[in-house]
């Protein structure tokens, strides 16, 4: 019964995830973890709100490596401008 409830969310959780990361192959990775993560959960009554809560920290955990890798991009930016002006 559990399997067929997050089965039946695949398809919008796998949407949600593929906007949220740019790829399909991440998006894929990250619905496998969180049904890896369903299937270890001892109880889940509302499934809708455990799954928004697995969006939420998804958006989180992206929102941290787009701050860490935010200097890179800055200095690569920054080295093509000086390879069109050369």
């Amino acid at each position: 019964m559990d399997a067929e409830r997050f089965e039946a969310h695949r398809p919008l959780l796998r949407a949600v995830a593929g906007r949220v990361l740019g790829s399909t192959a991440e998006a894929d990775d990250a619905v496998q973890e969180t049904w890896l993560r369903f299937t270890k959960a001892d109880s889940i009554d509302n499934l809708e709100s455990w799954l928004r809560t697995c969006s939420d920290t998804l958006q989180n955990i992206l929102a941290v490596r787009d701050a860490l890798t935010a200097p890179i991009k800055r200095e690569l930016r920054f080295i093509r401008l000086l390879r069109r002006r050369s």
